[in-house]
């Protein structure tokens, strides 16, 4: 019984969220900064998608040109990455 405590203490440490410990005010000023950030991220998307309709088409090409690339790369490959 006491090695499963030990090892239950163990992984305690290891995986404990680095927030732990931390005073209530710290939470709130990590929950405020990582809403503004999701907000402020959201809201230039979604200005950027409104206002400038070739925005959208050019992220389509783009996306698309980068899905080719990576699938030709990694079928072209030295060391037998490729399907064969």
């Amino acid at each position: 019984m006491e090695r499963v405590e030990k090892i239950s203490k163990d992984a305690e440490r290891k995986y404990a969220s680095f927030m732990s410990g931390k005073p209530i005010w710290v939470y709130w000023v990590f929950f405020t900064a990582l809403v503004a950030v999701a907000l402020g991220v959201s809201y230039a998307t979604l200005y950027l998608l409104a206002m400038n309709w070739w925005v959208v088409a050019l992220v389509v090409i783009v996306a698309g040109m980068s899905a080719g690339t990576f699938a030709y790369l990694s079928a072209t490959r030295p060391d037998g990455g490729g399907k064969e």
